[in-house]
């Protein structure tokens, strides 16, 4: 998530000129303090295929084998991950859901919206759910929201002197994607595969500058590997470069991390639901890292500035459930938290999160939104989005499967356990410098 900073257009500006472009996105706005996104043709039911059928079949709800975020276009030859045949060129949907996670996606009849189909099922016992949207950016809740600012190489830090730092773990990076040229950062380089299906496409609308998120998996892929330079880390675009995606994308990419053996997972991202409950989907896959030497690490969200501040940010909050999740607020030091970052009892720790370099990618933002500013591959931005990296690379850095130190063993060390549970306003967990 990404905090701080000022723009030229405003949040709500900026906000309702791209929902004019999004069909798929759907806003309630219950009062001031409570908002969400949502699809509103889909609902996720929950349960044995039987009972699913079932609920299906109570709304003529339209089976949905596929997901179906905004669709891309695929460079020629481009190779798919896990052993999958060649890409053709031309336009790519990520697959899903897993089957192991028991739900499924179903479209609503034109003209009745998820909510109230959600009500109907509820009120005949089915387990349904919305198909929420969660996001990189938190403009959709108001201030802050911050743009990147492009600096030079020179600006960036160096990496941590030892290289082998996080030797042998493999960190999934659930985000945009990552800049199909991060080859050329030579902290990047020789430490992830570029697949066709991952690639973050930067300029989704196409206009011939930047999408508002284009970047984002870059960046904070630059911060892991400053800090765990013996890492490597596998990225799953779950995010368009607008910084959207939907819960069942990142359900299942969850899944799929875990899957191909990655032991540390990376979500700067994060949103709201209806009446503050667990999203579902996401509640499915995390549950099922019970057994699995895997660690979540969640960005607690920027909106501290605002009346939401408080409220349970979306995966970050599942932190009071699972202890296999941290979720992470942006502070400067051992005592202040950023102004923008959400707090709360289910933030579990913080780190700086304010004016961090790292890599990015090359392009133009648009001048009428946010400024003329071209970028050569590195910028400086703020927001917890970029805290959490930071957390994810110390646990990464302790973890040693040559020494037999689990991932889980490793965030012991990074976050001890009883420094957990925090105050609900004031605290922001352990200081992680």
């Amino acid at each position: 998530m990404n905090g701080g900073g000022s723009v030229d257009m405003t949040n709500q500006q900026r906000r309702q000129n791209y929902l004019n472009r999004r069909e798929d996105i759907a806003v309630a706005i219950v009062d001031d303090a409570h908002s969400y996104l949502y699809r509103p043709r889909q609902v996720i039911l929950r349960g044995d295929p039987e009972r699913r059928a079932e609920a299906g079949a109570v709304l003529g709800l339209e089976f949905s084998a596929r997901v179906q975020p905004t669709i891309f276009d695929v460079p020629s030859g481009g190779q798919g991950r896990s052993g999958s045949p060649p890409l053709q060129p031309g336009r790519l949907l990520r697959l899903g859901i897993d089957p192991s996670l028991q739900v499924e996606r179903r479209y609503v009849p034109v003209g009745l919206d998820a909510r109230e189909a959600i009500t109907r099922l509820k009120g005949q016992g089915f387990d349904s759910s919305l198909n929420h949207i969660f996001c990189g950016e938190q403009y959709w809740a108001g201030e802050p929201a911050a743009l990147p600012e492009p600096v030079s190489a020179r600006d960036l830090p160096d990496v941590d002197d030892d290289p082998k730092l996080g030797a042998g773990v493999k960190v999934a990076i659930l985000d945009t994607g990552i800049d199909r040229a991060a080859n050329r950062h030579a902290r990047l380089r020789g430490h992830t595969v570029v697949t066709a299906d991952d690639i973050d496409h930067l300029d989704g609308e196409p206009n011939g500058y930047l999408d508002h998120e284009a970047g984002h998996g870059t960046f904070v892929a630059g911060i892991i590997m400053r800090h765990a330079p013996g890492a490597s880390f596998l990225s799953y675009a779950v995010l368009d470069p607008a910084g959207v995606g939907h819960e069942t994308v990142i359900a299942d990419a969850i899944t799929e991390a875990a899957n191909e053996g990655c032991q540390i997972i990376n979500m700067s991202l994060g949103g709201y639901t209806w009446n503050d409950e667990a999203p579902g989907a996401l509640q499915d896959a995390i549950e099922q890292l019970r057994h699995k030497d895997v660690v979540v690490v969640a960005a607690a969200g920027n909106a501290f500035d605002e009346a939401p501040g408080q409220r349970p940010f979306w995966p970050a909050a599942f932190s009071e459930t699972f202890p296999w999740v941290i979720a992470v607020a942006a502070g400067n030091s051992a005592t202040n938290l950023a102004p923008f970052s959400n707090r709360g009892r289910w933030v579990t720790c913080r780190t700086n999160g304010e004016d961090v370099v790292s890599t990015y990618v090359r392009g133009t933002w648009d001048p009428d939104d946010g400024g003329a500013k071209h970028f050569e591959g590195y910028a400086r931005w703020s927001g917890t989005s970029f805290a959490a990296p930071r957390v994810a690379a110390a646990i990464a850095a302790k973890t040693s499967p040559a020494t037999h130190v689990t991932a889980r063993q490793a965030r012991d060390q990074v976050v001890p356990q009883g420094q957990r549970t925090i105050m609900p306003v004031d605290g922001g967990g352990v200081f992680i410098p």
